[in-house]
């Protein structure tokens, strides 16, 4: 994440590889919801080809309606619901897209959480 906020998209690149593979294989069938949820982020920032987004949305989907949590500090990068939008966009699923952004922006207003309303109401 600290790679895409600095604009280093190439370590970034590096990075999401990795977890890309981790999700193909050892992660997907007992992945902890928090660092799939950090890997699928990078991922929407970075962009993925269809097949990885696939990968990653049938990977999160168990998550939905969710903020998976991650570290010691407990920190969370938002709706899971939030990202399966960005990802079900970009496999051509616009409906369920639709109902993904829906499910985040009512999650995050349940949570009263302003910064993360915005964020989940905004198209990218």
């Amino acid at each position: 994440m600290v790679h895409v906020i600095n604009g280093r998209h190439d370590r970034a690149g590096a990075c999401l590889a990795i977890g890309l593979d981790l999700a193909s294989t050892a992660l997907r069938s007992n992945v902890n919801g928090g660092a799939l949820m950090a890997v699928a982020t990078v991922a929407t920032e970075v962009g993925v080809s269809q097949g990885d987004a696939e990968l990653l949305y049938s990977t999160l989907l168990p998550y939905r309606g969710t903020t998976p949590r991650f570290g010691q500090a407990g920190g969370h990068l938002g709706p899971v619901d939030r990202i399966l939008a960005l990802l079900a966009a970009r496999c051509g699923l616009g409906d369920v897209a639709a109902d993904h952004r829906g499910a985040a922006i009512d999650q995050a207003r349940a949570m009263e959480a302003k910064p993360w309303i915005d964020r989940c109401s905004s198209p990218r």
